[in-house]
């Protein structure tokens, strides 16, 4: 029987960009699997960049520059 984990990786961004304004969903999905992991990382962090402010933005800040490849997802 087919999977939602089984999808093809162009098929479950699509799903997951329908839910880029739901993070809680997003945030439930992204510790199942270590590839839904991977997948909602760059729809988690597309739009924390303009809602983090003052001291948490000095957090924002460190965790990019210690996550490379998060940068270019803000």
């Amino acid at each position: 029987m087919p999977s939602f984990v089984n999808l093809a990786e162009d098929v479950l961004i699509e799903i997951l960009s329908y839910l880029v304004y739901e993070m809680p969903t997003l945030y439930v999905l992204a510790p199942l699997c270590r590839r839904f992991g991977v997948l909602t990382r760059r729809f988690i962090f597309c739009h924390i960049g303009g809602i983090v402010t003052g001291e948490k933005e000095g957090c924002l800040q460190r965790s990019l520059d210690e996550q490379q490849e998060l940068k270019s997802m803000v």
